[in-house]
């Protein structure tokens, strides 16, 4: 899902993309930056091996707090790491990604990966937590009887871009729902 989201923005703005899968691939190289957008704690782990001297360790998606993992602090010290995270973004933050969003500049469709309706609220909680979809899930209150339902089960029935999500897909379901 993530090569086929990012290579067209990779090839747009001219960017080497090289996805990694380490269920299948054992990296030879070291990185001075890692940038975790999985809230997975082995792949915390395994970032501590990956990292260069003086890397930095960017755990982006957020590991719920009841949650451990076994790190390497003698690697972790005598490579001299720095974990970074963040519990929120400020208002600042905020402001500058709606600005974006407005001006086109940042597009949010592509995190979307399922929608559902009220119903299926609490089933999406529990897949976030799971880690069973591959990105956002929009709830659309208005949508009485909506389960979770991830994009590629909407492709054949809502005007979906490559299988992403769009406004048209957005309007066409709220549409829908009020027939």
């Amino acid at each position: 899902m993530l090569r086929k989201l990012a290579t067209p923005l990779a090839q747009k703005h001219h960017v080497t993309l090289r996805t990694y899968n380490p269920a299948k691939d054992k990296l030879t190289e070291q990185f001075d930056y890692i940038v975790l957008m999985a809230p997975v704690p082995a792949l915390v782990v395994q970032s501590v091996a990956a990292a260069a001297t003086r890397g930095i360790i960017n755990i982006f998606a957020g590991i719920a707090a009841n949650v451990s993992a076994e790190i390497d602090l003698d690697s972790y010290i005598s490579k001299q790491l720095y974990f970074i995270g963040t519990s929120g973004s400020t208002l600042d933050d905020m402001k500058l990604v709606l600005k974006k969003v407005v001006s086109r500049q940042l597009d949010t469709n592509l995190s979307v990966a399922a929608v559902s309706g009220l119903e299926g609220a609490i089933e999406g909680i529990r897949a976030v937590e799971k880690n069973l979809i591959p990105g956002k899930i929009l709830v659309y209150p208005c949508c009485h009887g909506l389960k979770l339902t991830p994009l590629p089960e909407l492709s054949g029935t809502l005007p979906l871009t490559d299988g992403l999500w769009n406004k048209q897909a957005e309007e066409a379901l709220v549409k829908s729902s009020q027939s």
